[in-house]
């Protein structure tokens, strides 16, 4: 029996492992499966049965296993009553040299320190049983100690290392041909694979020991399958098909039936209905559970519903009621010990005045979960307060130490390594990384501010210098400003030669104007217009207060480009709004480079396709030019090249650069890179 209860303390670290994936509304009800082994623990007749037998004159032997038993009924909820029967046992045995009583009351041992959360007596009580078992050469009974140690390791949140005993417990029920056996691991393994969130693998599992029990097995072992198999299609998000399960679980344990067993299947329907939204049904169902449970005196199961009502209220905002249930369940898990049911409500309530904005006081109470469950060593509930704490603690925005909560978190069990778990641990690594800078520069702070008068002094330095940089900065920019627009004048004055055949028309036209035909003499009037508008691009400057380099840079484009015998094609990437917030000087530059190089482009690259490309990178101004023109051996030598010294040193004087690739044949490319705030120098 002891094996089989402790298949349904499974389902706890299986929920607990999926709050860290997100499945909230599910975790505020499940928590109360931990104590859902007592379902088949307290069965008042059995109990009164064997306390009759032993009140008998019966051989030594039958009374070792009738107090073995009887602590077995009591293990779950009763400590004291239990080491009683278990100390009266082991004297008897002694005394008679009794070996396999002796293992079997050191193991029931085992189980009730598994409910009082002391893992390491547990799993020392079943190894000595152990011990016991392969002196006397009873390999299932060795095989039940490596069972219980696996349930004890796994309970504790150390899921491989329990599931490494379970495969070692499976290895010799199957040698010894011991099917129902085999069915418990099969239990076990579908709920390994539940926590390590392989839920097609726990099907197949659970199924296989649904098969097993229903074909050789008892009533209460037919139940444990098909009642996980209804967990696991809850966390499936399909919450009719495990509430069908939950239902012929219950069914199919209802001849032998209990109070608690009736409790149980009220807990796991208010589990479906809160997945579903529908809390109102599950704090009815719960309610019911409570009086169930407060009727039979099992306040193992009550300190659990009550703070799983808690937890409802709490999801419904009903804050006041919520906190009221979980005062009851601490004072109940308080009174019998129970560390695991203490821990889950520190948890809560450390939830509780998270919601209502009290930070300090859930990150008080989260701590106290901490510090438990590092005690009692229960891993499985360190894991969920571990996470509460990280939250906490960034919710704070004390990014140190939600990282620190976090990687412990990680490094408790390699086996909850999931890619979920692992997102969660990158959220606050990167949360951390991205403001270890600014909470390094909080501490700088709180430093100098114990040194208040030589930050004031420094203040007034810093003020005087800022001031005088500023007072240079602005003599140095109008002087700058000056510089730059008489070199921009230069550069226009230079181009004005490089096209303006309006002249030469003008004299043409008037000595053939008494010959040329009146359609001749319109198309070249024509012509004089398009060539004056050109020109004009050349000799006026535009108002980059009124307008913007990529509007002048569009019409500049649109009237150079029958030149061009393939395409003049033009791309700009920055938004007009980004245009507007450049200075005159860097948009002067831009336009006057374009004009610079489509000049050179037909004059002297004769080009017939013309790229540019206008964009933004990494807070610069970039312009790529390339062209398809017969390009040069010598940059230097060449007018081209003289023009794009000149822009150069234009681009150079806004803290800028440019990169000439060319040669014969392979026609021109030009990178400009211009910072889009520049950082001027003094020297």
């Amino acid at each position: 029996m002891q094996v089989f209860r402790y298949l349904f303390a499974f389902f706890f670290l299986f929920f607990v492992q999926f709050k860290h994936i997100n499945m909230k509304k599910v975790i505020v009800i499940i928590p109360f499966l931990v104590i859902a082994a007592n379902i088949f623990g307290q069965d008042t007749e059995k109990i009164n049965k064997l306390t009759r037998l032993l009140k008998t004159n019966i051989e030594d032997t039958t009374r070792v296993h009738t107090l073995n038993k009887l602590a077995e009924e009591y293990c779950t909820f009763d400590t004291v009553l239990t080491k009683k029967y278990i100390s009266e046992s082991l004297v008897i045995s002694q005394k008679i040299e009794y070996d396999y009583g002796r293992a079997e009351a050191i193991k029931i041992l085992g189980v009730m320190y598994v409910h009082t959360s002391n893992y390491p007596k547990a799993i020392k009580n079943y190894k000595d049983s152990e011990s016991i078992f392969r002196e006397i050469d009873n390999p299932l009974g060795i095989a039940d100690c490596l069972l219980n140690i696996g349930d004890a390791y796994t309970t504790a949140g150390l899921h491989e290392i329990g599931n490494g005993y379970t495969q070692k417990a499976f290895a010799i029920y199957s040698k010894n041909n011991a099917t129902v056996k085999q069915a418990y691991c099969y239990n076990n393994f579908g709920m390994y694979y539940i926590m390590t969130g392989n839920l097609e693998e726990s099907l197949k599992n659970l199924q296989k020991a649904a098969e097993i029990f229903k074909k050789y097995g008892t009533i209460e072992e037919q139940y444990s399958p098909l009642d996980n198999i209804g967990v696991v299609h809850l966390y499936l998000g399909n919450s009719k098909k495990a509430s069908d399960y939950f239902k012929e679980a219950y069914n199919t344990v209802k001849p032998i039936a209990t109070p608690k067993h009736l409790s149980h299947y009220y807990n796991n329907e208010a589990s479906a209905y809160s997945v579903l939204g529908k809390n109102d049904s599950a704090i009815v169902l719960l309610k019911k559970a409570v009086k169930i449970d407060t009727e039979i005196d099992s306040k193992n199961d009550l300190a659990t519903d009550l703070k799983n009502l808690g937890d409802l209220f709490l999801e419904i905002k009903e804050n006041d009621s919520a906190f009221l249930y979980f005062n009851k369940a601490q004072s109940i898990a308080i009174t019998i010990e129970n560390k695991r049911t203490e821990i889950s409500v520190l948890n809560s309530i450390s939830n509780y005045y998270k919601s209502i904005n009290n930070v300090e006081k859930a990150i008080e109470y989260c701590l106290s979960a901490i510090d438990l469950s590092t005690i009692s060593q229960n891993n499985e509930e360190l894991l969920g307060a571990l996470s509460n704490a990280a939250d906490l603690y960034l919710l704070r925005k004390d990014y140190e130490n939600a990282y620190k909560n976090t990687y412990r978190f990680l490094n408790l069990n390699d086996s909850l390594k999931n890619q979920k778990t692992l997102s969660h641990i990158a959220l606050f690594e990167e949360e951390f990384q991205s403001n270890e800078k600014d909470a390094t520069i909080s501490e700088l702070k709180l430093d100098n501010f114990e040194k208040e008068s030589q930050l004031k002094n420094t203040a007034i330095i810093v003020t005087f210098f800022i001031f005088a940089v500023g007072l240079l900065t602005y003599i140095y920019k109008r002087r700058s400003s000056k510089r730059f627009m008489k070199k921009i004048e230069e550069i226009r004055a230079k181009n004005f030669d490089k096209f303006h055949p309006l002249g030469n028309t003008l004299v043409a036209i008037s000595q053939q104007i008494n010959e040329l035909p009146a359609e001749v003499l319109a198309s070249k009037l024509n012509e004089l217009g398009t060539e004056a508008r050109r020109f004009a691009h050349l000799q006026f400057l535009p108002d980059f207060e009124k307008t913007t380099a990529h509007q002048e840079i569009e019409a500049l484009v649109i009237e150079f480009r029958p030149y061009f015998k393939e395409k003049l094609a033009y791309l700009n990437s920055i938004t007009d709004e980004k245009w507007k917030s450049l200075s005159t000087e860097l948009q002067t530059l831009v336009y006057i480079s374009v004009q610079e190089l489509i000049l050179n482009a037909i004059k002297h690259a004769e080009a017939s396709l013309v790229k540019i490309n206008i964009n933004i990178r990494k807070r610069k101004i970039t312009l790529n030019y390339q062209d398809n023109g017969k390009g040069a051996s010598d940059l230097n030598s060449a007018d081209a090249g003289r023009g794009l010294s000149r822009i150069k040193d234009l681009v150079e004087h806004l803290n800028g650069t440019v990169s000439i690739q060319t040669a014969p044949q392979y026609g021109y490319a030009c990178d400009i890179e211009i910072p889009e705030k520049r950082f001027f120098s003094l020297f």
